[in-house]
């Protein structure tokens, strides 16, 4: 599945990025993998929450 199911199915707040020997190269969070599904007519009209 993809990040964003992972976040929604377990609720999580976000999920680590690592490599092939499982070292921490980052973080995706819940707003970070939700922010793709929301449409870009939405985020011109909320310019505050979305810069």
């Amino acid at each position: 599945g993809t990040v964003a199911q992972t976040v929604a199915k377990y609720d999580l707040l976000a999920v680590p990025v690592v490599d092939e020997q499982n070292r921490l190269h980052g973080i995706v969070t819940a707003d970070d993998a939700l922010d793709k599904f929301i449409p870009t007519a939405w985020k011109k009209q909320l310019p505050r929450f979305y810069h």
